[in-house]
């Protein structure tokens, strides 16, 4: 019996390392030819522009007319809900647990000089380094 529970135990302890991709989905080409798995991760309505996140982990940018209709409309609809009540960058800012202590206190080297950090999107992850010296 003990040696069914570590069994038990070490395989659900692996399961949990396997890299969880709930929202893959099948695309489909828009002549509907060919197909693949990937994640989606943003569309721009200003340029058409598609990114989705294959299996390998590698993103890829294409326009929307490359998939079919099926999928230009999950796409539509989904970047609508993002969008909704989406504000200035400010706001996007204010509402990341990390940003809304720092983004106003970031500086950057610009030609080398300081300069207060000016952002044009809100990032998905931040990079913090921190150093102390005793």
């Amino acid at each position: 019996m003990r040696h069914l529970n570590k069994t038990f135990l070490s395989g659900l302890c692996a399961l949990s390392l396997l890299p969880l991709h709930l929202s893959a989905r099948t695309w489909t080409s828009s002549d509907e030819s060919k197909t693949f798995t990937g994640e989606f991760k943003k569309f721009d309505s200003v340029s058409k522009l598609v990114t989705i996140t294959r299996r390998n982990g590698r993103p890829i940018a294409f326009s929307i007319d490359k998939l079919s209709e099926a999928d230009q409309k999950w796409i539509i609809e989904v970047g609508a809900i993002e969008n909704k009540g989406s504000g200035n960058l400010e706001k996007k800012l204010e509402a990341q647990p990390i940003a809304k202590n720092i983004y106003q206190s970031l500086t950057q080297l610009n030609e080398g000089k300081l300069a207060k950090a000016e952002f044009k999107f809100a990032p998905e992850y931040y990079l913090l380094y921190f150093s102390a010296s005793w």
